[in-house]
């Protein structure tokens, strides 16, 4: 019995190890396949078991689930031989760079932190379950700003051992469009009242259609804080808004807003109270001005007491500074008291000053104007300037501030980076066009910015207008001095063809020869002999200027000139030599009318700037005042004196959603004269310019004019002064020539607003304006006292004036205005231009 108990104990054990052995793994080896980044050793101890002992099926799973959370594998596959295992893996992308594309509604550092919740970075591993947190996160976004129909598309590029870049594209979709919008919750506030806030979203059917426009989730936004702002500056210091359901209508295509708001009551303000840190840099009195103590509350108040603190916390170096406002309300009596809490940290000065991104500029020609230096406390006034004035030198394309702070003993020191992204330095512009004149005009420039990395420019311009051509260098020097001074000096060479054949217009000959006419005047640039000829009228000269900044941004400049003009002379002729023909007109000039003058004048100007941008400004004036004295040779005793007046100035008339000012410029000048019996003399005139005119007429047509008449077709003796107005309007019959004048005086009023309803980044950089333009260039002198009624000069009935529409455009190579104008005032066909394009205006 006891030998047959025995027995069935020694099965029983062995049916148990039987079992065993049929239900576990036995491996001396294991192995993976697959595997590019990740190394044979990385990769074994994500296994729960290894080599030589018994392995069961469960601790295989819990290996493949332990690889497969790792986030490094996208499949885990095993077979087994004899007594070894391989692991058949296929490894996740292994990202080493990270592109996002189509990201319009949405900041790219709210992306970073989608990346970065979702655990998608560089040199990671990229998993499916990454990537749907990821893409979740992004299509929850845009449905809480109303956006249907986004997508997220992941493009994967391999180059090799499984190191890939990742490019996230994604498809924002369209605006929903809300259709209706209701108001709840409000006692106090009409409802009327408060849906006027919602200015978008009441514009009438008739221009939505128009523009195809759809009221979306920025434009509710936006409405949102006027709303805010309206309560809060009412004394509703408890308003807030409790819920926002959405109803989605026509298959979810657009939706109705139902806004639950609680309105609270209206408060008036009791107190003040600023608590400060040690040591202090506040009185207790210190802004308390801003406030209505004992009346309504109103947010514009604190939020001014708030940059007020900010400000002078940031000139004194606390950079990184914080400001608490807690109101207590008091609901029973319906007053609020708010105590500012101000936590200065610590005091910063720069340690250095470093330029990142400045190849062409070297730092030390850049912080010669910069008004923070190192050593010094930080102060935030400075740094404003000191940003406007690198932008304002046009050096660089983008300026990103960086604080790097750092401990030095007593102090805390922060270096101070500018990130700049600097423009072209060298620029080449050219322009052509073709004026109703019949004549080409061109212009060319080559300009050299940093040069010799010292901030320095060279500039060179050649450029054909009508009957001259004209060669200009120039060179400037921003950092002159220590002091910041500047230096620049130019010369200028013009080659003057006086024959008036040029300005014939024969429209008839013109319009059956367009070809023709155009071939000639090609030819005519072209041909450099020409400009040589004995007729030509030479005017060259040279200037130098010295700038001395004063104040803020105002400057004060001298220059020192030279110049040799050659000019005709007509008007000291009799009136017998005026009324000549066409045909002999060269040799008649050559031997008579020509005369020179050399002269030295110094020339005064100061300017007033305060506006607050350089290419669209909006608020702020640009004056300046200008006096040139010349002095002529000994042989002649007729020195005199110009005086310049220029003002621009702003006038802000709205700045919400889009930026309407109103501009109004004048220009006036006129001549000092030390002769009263001075003759005329049309050497150096004030003409219209091209930066400075009357829209819709050639710039230099502007202003007084002579006649010549066609002796073949016209006879001078038998002409009367009562033909005047019948020979002014048959060009096939006499010739002009645009002579300026000693006076001159140009009004330029215009309402320019940023483009309205579209919303698109690149459209900043454009302006659209309405104008009117009105003035003209007259001559006063003894000698026009008996001129002759063929003479045209100052008619006040007769001032040149338009109206039209502009378009600016800040483009990479400077501003650039586009306008077509309508001429309102009397004006002969040769001097209307509608359309034209200018720069810099």
């Amino acid at each position: 019995m006891k030998i047959k108990n025995l027995f069935l104990i020694c099965l029983f054990i062995f049916s148990i190890n039987i079992g065993y052995s049929n239900n576990n793994f036995y491996f001396k080896k294991i192995e993976f396949s697959g595997l590019n980044k990740i190394s044979q050793k990385e990769a074994l101890g994500y296994l729960t078991f290894h080599t030589n002992e018994f392995v069961s099926k469960k601790e295989i799973q819990n290996s493949i689930q332990q690889l497969l959370l790792s986030n490094k594998f996208e499949t885990v596959d095993f077979f087994q031989s004899h007594k070894k295992i391989t692991f058949k893996v296929k490894e996740n992308p292994f990202i080493s760079k990270i592109n996002i594309l189509g990201h319009f509604s949405i900041d790219l550092s709210l992306i970073q932190d989608f990346l970065n919740s979702s655990g998608i970075q560089e040199n990671t591993f990229l998993s499916n379950h990454k990537k749907m947190f990821f893409k979740n996160k992004i299509l929850e976004y845009y449905t809480s700003i109303l956006k249907d129909n986004s997508k997220v598309i992941f493009k994967i590029l391999n180059k090799k051992n499984n190191i890939q870049d990742l490019t996230i594209k994604i498809l924002e979709g369209n605006d929903l469009d809300i259709k209706k919008i209701k108001i709840l919750g409000n006692s106090q506030i009409s409802s009327d009242r408060v849906m006027s806030f919602f200015s978008s979203y009441n514009r009438s059917k008739f221009l939505k259609k128009f523009i195809n426009y759809k009221y979306n989730y920025q434009d509710f936004q936006n409405d949102l804080k006027s709303l805010y702002h309206f309560y809060n500056n009412a004394g509703y210091v408890n308003f807030n808004i409790i819920n926002t359901k959405l109803n989605y209508l026509n298959k979810k295509k657009d939706i109705s807003i139902i806004m639950t708001i609680n309105e609270g009551c209206q408060c008036t303000l009791s107190d003040v109270i600023i608590k400060e840190d040690y040591p202090t840099l506040f009185k207790p009195l210190e802004f308390t001005s801003l406030f209505k103590i004992n009346e309504l509350y109103h947010i514009d108040d604190l939020m001014n007491f708030k940059k007020n603190i900010e400000k002078k916390l940031f000139k004194n170096g606390y950079i990184f500074s914080e400001i608490e406002i807690v109101p207590y309300i008091d609901n029973f009596h319906k007053k609020v008291k708010f105590v500012i809490n101000i936590h200065k940290n610590e005091q910063f000065l720069v340690n250095e000053i470093l330029f990142k991104g400045n190849v062409l500029t070297e730092k030390k020609y850049l912080i010669k104007k910069m008004l923070q230096k190192e050593k010094a406390i930080v102060n935030a006034d400075f740094l404003n300037k000191d940003l406007k004035y690198l932008k304002e030198t046009e050096y660089f394309d983008n300026i990103e501030v960086e604080f790097k702070a750092a401990c030095n003993k007593k102090y805390h020191f922060i270096d101070l980076i500018y990130n700049v992204k600097e423009k072209k330095s060298n620029i080449c512009n050219f322009g052509i066009g073709y004026n109703n004149q019949n004549k080409l005009n061109f212009n060319l420039q080559l300009l050299k910015k940093h040069f010799l990395k010292t901030g320095n420019v060279l500039s060179f311009g050649v450029s054909q207008y009508f009957n001259k051509h004209s060669f200009n260098f120039f060179y400037i020097n921003p950092y002159f001095t220590k002091k910041n001074f500047i230096f620049s000096t130019n010369f200028f060479l013009e080659l003057m063809e006086p024959n008036l054949n040029i300005y014939s217009n024969d429209s008839k000959k013109f319009q059956e020869n367009y070809i023709n006419k155009i071939y000639l005047s090609i030819k005519n640039i072209l041909n450099l002999n020409r400009m040589y000829s004995k007729y030509h009228q030479f005017n060259y000269g040279g200037e130098s200027s010295i700038s001395i900044p004063f104040l803020n941004n105002d400057l004060y400049k001298i220059n020192f000139g030279y110049t040799h003009h050659e000019f005709s002379d007509l008007i000291k002729n009799s009136y017998k030599n005026i009324l000549i023909c066409k045909n002999n007109f060269n040799k008649v000039l050559n031997k008579k009318f020509i005369s020179e003058r050399n002269s030295f004048y110094i020339d005064n100007s100061v300017n007033f700037n305060t506006i607050n941008d350089t290419f669209f400004p909006y608020l702020g004036h640009d004056t300046t005042f200008s006096l040139r004295s010349l002095f002529f040779n000994k042989k002649s005793n007729k020195n005199y004196y110009k005086f310049i007046f220029d003002s621009k100035q702003y006038f802000p008339v709205k700045y919400t959603n889009n930026k309407v000012v109103f501009l109004f410029r004048s220009y006036f000048g006129f001549d000092f004269l030390n002769k009263n019996d001075m003759y005329y003399e049309n050497y150096d005139n004030f003409y219209a310019e091209r930066n400075n005119t009357i829209r819709g007429y050639l710039s230099e047509n502007i202003g007084a004019k002579i006649f010549y008449l066609d002796k073949k077709k016209i006879d001078p003796y038998k002409f009367k002064k009562n033909n005047f107005s019948d020979l002014n309007k048959n060009n096939n019959n006499s010739y002009n020539d645009y002579i300026g004048g000693n006076i001159i005086s140009i009004t330029n009023l215009e309402l320019i607003s940023s483009i309205p309803y579209f919303k698109n980044e690149y459209l900043k950089n454009f302006r659209i304006s309405t104008f009117l333009d009105f003035g003209s260039v007259w001559i006063q002198n003894k000698f026009f006292k008996n001129s002759p009624s063929i003479f045209v000069y100052s008619n006040p009935n007769k001032i040149f004036s338009s109206c039209g529409l502009s378009l600016k455009w800040k483009s990479p190579f400077g501003l650039l205005s586009f306008s077509y104008a309508f001429p309102l005032s009397y004006n002969d066909k040769n001097d209307i231009e509608k359309f034209q394009i200018s720069f810099g205006r």
